[in-house]
């Protein structure tokens, strides 16, 4: 038991694993210029991969809700070394071609995480919660190391 909990402690710690996947953006303000599958605009959240191998995010999970940290799980998908995923936040809670979230982003703000698949360890988070949000504007950070390391704010 001890060395499993070591282990998981270990690869939440900056500069393992976990640490690479980042939160890096998000619309809460349904995107016009960006159509789901089928056709209808969406809210939108980007993942970034800051590491240099590519990763899964097999039992991750999503959440809108500090007290359900396991609220929505990624199905088998990878991201690759310095790469982006982008998830929509649509309420369609759906994991083929796309991924929707079973839940949808608050425009007045709320809090975001990706957490790990142990359903506890919070990978990345907007905590205590984003900002109120604007059409046509998104909201976030570059991952660290970007030259573009404007730190939180719109974009």
């Amino acid at each position: 038991m001890g060395i499993v909990f070591l282990a998981a402690t270990l690869l939440a710690l900056p500069g393992t694993l976990f640490a690479e996947l980042v939160l890096t953006e998000l619309m809460a303000v349904a995107d016009e210029n960006r159509r789901d599958e089928d056709g209808a605009p969406s809210d939108w959240l980007e993942i970034a991969n800051t590491g240099s191998q590519p990763q899964s995010l097999l039992g991750h999970y999503l959440t809108n809700n500090r007290n359900n940290l396991t609220q929505w799980e990624f199905p088998d998908v990878d991201i690759g070394a310095g790469s982006y995923l982008v998830i929509y936040a649509s309420a369609k809670d759906r994991t083929g071609q796309e991924l929707h979230t079973s839940f949808a982003l608050d425009r007045d703000g709320e809090y975001l995480a990706l957490v790990a698949p142990d359903g506890v360890t919070v990978v990345s988070e907007i905590a205590p919660q984003y900002p109120e949000q604007f059409e046509g504007v998104s909201y976030g950070v570059a991952p660290p190391g970007n030259p573009l390391d404007l730190g939180l704010g719109y974009f």
